[in-house]
């Protein structure tokens, strides 16, 4: 562990749940309300095995994440890059991956932006909405991880919970076409999955949460519980779209979940058009996922300058503005969708699966961090086993 990293103490760390929905509202977002669209046109009659095989590489993901958050319990993603690559190598890496991610998240905004301005802002400028919806977003990050990790556990499961029940609504509501149940073509299988990667964009933030919670045999499951989550939330998702609106149709519809939203009302619902309670849904949504990645890129530039996590609040604005200004850059949503079908499609296989299973096998080999189980849990169970009473 770096000595400059400050040391928090037992009553700041994050639950498991906070862990958990951390965790789950900072991927999806970029990708979730187009990527019906992107998956069939990729893998045609196949979508259904695409999203299987796409959620199958996030448990790879996850394991991954997992592992490499246990035997480096005290660093952050960043500070255990340098210890297994070496230093210089290691910023290296960890540089590309923030220059990664602010690119990542200025797309995500952007396309956040022109779905609600296309929707139901026509006459409000673009930059109008990334300077406001930044402000907020700038102002969550400032509040700290564990100000932002009691937020998403309020939010998230409203969230992930409302479109569940908006899908299954959508499904008993409408006459639903028919899936096809063999594999039609390997390669769009495999097409479909490579196309979308870029919705898991944002996993790695989990290694920015290593030094925040406890470590126990338990915690190895955080990600896997968070990927559970979230690829049911996908799966389900695609299902009902093209159960709902034909193969065809969704290869037409750009923004396809909003559109079905709007067609769809609750008798006696609180908010009896659903598409107006989408609106809010998703602002939270996307508000909480650009404030976690805020504070994860604030935090990566303050250990890459050799600075406390705790001075994470220096880049938290300057961050910002170089994002808002990148999402600003972007006037056509048909150069969005190939920025992330070209660029980010073969990004999102490195940094996810590529630069983590390389620094977990390299760290296993050069005998960097700490194999086997964590210590409290070594010595707990030393503890029982000695007949000891331990307490939680």
């Amino acid at each position: 562990m770096d000595p400059k990293a400050e040391k928090y103490p037992v009553q700041a760390m994050l639950t498991p749940f906070q862990v958990i929905q951390l965790t789950c509202g900072s991927f999806l977002p970029l990708l979730f309300w187009v990527f019906p669209r992107i998956m069939v046109n990729a893998s045609q009659l196949d979508a259904q095995w695409s999203v299987g095989l796409l959620v199958a590489a996030g448990f790879v993901i996850a394991w991954v994440q997992g592992r490499l958050n246990h035997r480096f319990p005290e660093d952050t993603g960043i500070d255990y890059l340098a210890i297994v690559f070496g230093k210089w190598i290691g910023k290296g890496i960890g540089v590309l991956y923030v220059l990664v991610y602010i690119f990542f998240v200025a797309v995500g905004i952007r396309m956040f932006v022109f779905l609600v301005g296309a929707l139901y802002m026509p006459n409000t400028p673009p930059f109008v909405l990334i300077i406001l919806f930044l402000a907020v977003s700038v102002y969550g990050a400032r509040l700290g991880v564990q100000t932002l990790a009691r937020i998403s556990a309020i939010f998230n499961p409203p969230v992930t919970l409302g479109l569940l029940l908006t899908f299954l609504t959508a499904l008993f509501e409408y006459t639903p076409f028919g899936l096809f149940h063999h594999i039609d073509n390997w390669f769009n299988v495999f097409n479909g999955a490579y196309e979308t990667m870029p919705m898991l964009f944002g996993f790695n933030f989990f290694q920015m949460l290593s030094p925040y919670y406890k470590k126990t045999k338990r915690s190895f499951w955080y990600p896997v519980i968070s990927m559970v989550m979230n690829g049911l939330l996908i799966m389900v998702g695609l299902l009902t779209i093209v159960t709902m609106l034909g193969w065809e149709l969704v290869q037409r519809i750009q923004w396809s979940f909003p559109f079905l939203f709007r067609e769809i009302y609750l008798e006696g619902f609180i908010i009896e058009r659903v598409g107006v309670s989408m609106i809010i849904i998703s602002v939270v949504f996307n508000v909480v996922f650009t404030s976690n990645h805020l504070w994860g890129l604030a935090t990566s530039w303050a250990r890459l300058f050799n600075l406390p996590r705790d001075h994470f609040r220096l880049f938290v604005l300057p961050t910002a503005v170089i994002i808002g200004l990148i999402a600003w850059a972007f006037n056509l949503e048909r150069t969005m969708e190939e920025v992330v079908t070209v660029y980010l499609a073969p990004v999102s296989w490195v940094t996810l699966l590529g630069i983590p299973i390389c620094t977990l096998m390299l760290a296993v080999i050069r005998k960097k961090g700490q194999p086997g189980p964590p210590k409290e849990s070594q010595q707990a169970a030393d503890k029982n086993k000695n007949g000891q009473t331990v307490s939680s």
